[in-house]
């Protein structure tokens, strides 16, 4: 029982710490800045799925980072449309500027470890479906280790800064 604790509390531990990263350094203020320079947002609609039986989380809540905006899924697993703003990841820009924002989705629920999704991305003006996270059920306590994804970029744009810097022979 001490170990389910202490192992619990490791992982409340590691995500508040992530937390506070994000805050130390002014993301909710840049985020802010970058949206009322730009003014341009997109819609998502996030589904939450069981791990292992495949069938919608009721009851989980979402958050999505940048913005500190809470949802919490319906009977069939799904949000509400959230509005993101569009947040530019500006490491090519000296290279290829990226045509979409990009955003962070923690979900969690009790009984379940939590899920931790960097990198989704949103071009502006659109409105994406279908954002599945996977929760895994924790059985045991090593079952309680947070789920971290880490997407890749929008494919378009991948194939476009290959083909800037791939050589030819």
């Amino acid at each position: 029982m001490l170990r389910k604790i202490f192992i619990l509390t490791l992982a409340f531990l590691n995500l508040a710490s992530l937390c506070l990263l994000f805050y130390r350094f002014g993301t909710i203020n840049k985020i802010k800045q970058t949206n009322a320079q730009t003014n341009q947002s997109g819609k998502i609609q996030i589904e939450v799925i069981d791990d292992m039986s495949g069938k919608p989380v009721d009851g989980a809540t979402i958050c999505i980072i940048e913005t500190r905006h809470y949802e919490t899924t319906n009977k069939h697993g799904k949000t509400e449309f959230i509005d993101v703003p569009i947040i530019r990841n500006q490491n090519f820009d000296l290279s290829l500027e990226r045509p979409y924002g990009e955003f962070t989705i923690l979900v969690y629920k009790d009984g379940y470890a939590d899920n931790l999704s960097f990198y989704n991305f949103i071009k502006p003006e659109t409105t994406r479906i279908g954002i599945k996270i996977r929760l895994r059920n924790i059985i045991n306590p090593d079952d309680a280790e947070p789920t971290i994804t880490v997407n890749s970029p929008d494919i378009t744009w991948s194939k476009a800064l290959i083909k800037l810097y791939k050589k030819q022979l």
